[in-house]
């Protein structure tokens, strides 16, 4: 504000004084965001020598000369602001800050990590391969803090796996699904209490195999895959506003090879993935 000393009303009863106050990171109030993107603001403290915001803060330690003092004098400036020309409104309007109980979003969402076979039976066991999924996530947020999300991601799938003992891991498997998660998560604190944050997440899914190659070229993959999955999985993550980065493992429920095809073991997907996400 120009000249702000200039509206200052005189007075006897009180000691005024003025200082920058709201841009100080040691004195300044709840209005100092405001002050930090150059909205005018104004603080009015009688000082800190007080028992303030402690057990000691009585009625009996009131001055009451000072506070009628006081008043009298916020009442004298808050009058000559709305006078002086410098404080005429400018006509526009501020949105009002609403947080309703339910929100919807949605935002692209990415993963990048490693999958492996694990045996349901038998003594062989996978190495872990290359894995990476595009797609969307849904967000129905309740609350702040509980969200339920839906989402669609295409995916690929990587595997290593020796089909039977004393043959190395060189049969490299590529596989292509569709995999459509349902996740529960838990953001603390609330999203509308601070824009950072963690939350945690279990989800159920459903994937379905949409191709898949070996290097043998007499494998024929849906001969001996199935084509349907489903599994569950655990994480836990990191947001920042709109952005959230997290770490997940997955477990397939579902026995990848067909009934019968290969005798006295099956497999089963496991997945571990640095996950990211982003709402509008």
């Amino acid at each position: 504000m120009e000249n702000f000393r200039g509206l200052l009303p005189q007075t006897k009863a009180l000691k005024i004084r003025t200082f920058p106050f709201e841009i100080s990171p040691f004195t300044a109030t709840d209005t100092k965001p405001f002050a930090r993107v150059g909205i005018p603001t104004l603080h009015i403290t009688t000082g800190s020598r007080s028992p303030y915001h402690k057990a000691e803060d009585q009625a009996d330690g009131i001055d009451y000369d000072g506070l009628a003092a006081v008043a009298g004098y916020v009442q004298k400036l808050v009058m000559a602001m709305g006078t002086d020309a410098s404080m005429a409104p400018s006509g526009n309007y501020s949105v009002l800050h609403y947080v309703p109980s339910y929100t919807f979003s949605w935002g692209p969402a990415s993963a990048l990590g490693t999958n492996r076979f694990v045996h349901t039976r038998g003594a062989l066991e996978g190495k872990s391969a290359f894995y990476a999924s595009l797609g969307a996530d849904f967000r129905f947020l309740w609350k702040g803090f509980l969200e339920l999300n839906p989402g669609i991601n295409l995916e690929y799938i990587g595997a290593r796996h020796a089909p039977y003992p004393g043959i190395s891991f060189m049969n490299r498997i590529h596989m292509c699904a569709l995999n459509v998660p349902f996740s529960l998560r838990v953001y603390l604190p609330e999203f509308n209490k601070l824009p950072v944050g963690v939350y945690a997440w279990a989800t159920a899914y459903y994937r379905y195999y949409i191709a898949g190659q070996t290097y043998d070229p007499d494998f024929v993959f849906f001969d001996v895959f199935k084509r349907n999955e489903w599994g569950l999985g655990l994480g836990f993550g990191l947001r920042a506003s709109v952005f959230q980065v997290g770490f997940e493992t997955r477990w397939g429920m579902t026995d990848l090879f067909r009934s019968g095809v290969l005798q006295d073991y099956n497999v089963k997907n496991r997945t571990q993935t640095i996950r990211f996400s982003y709402f509008f």
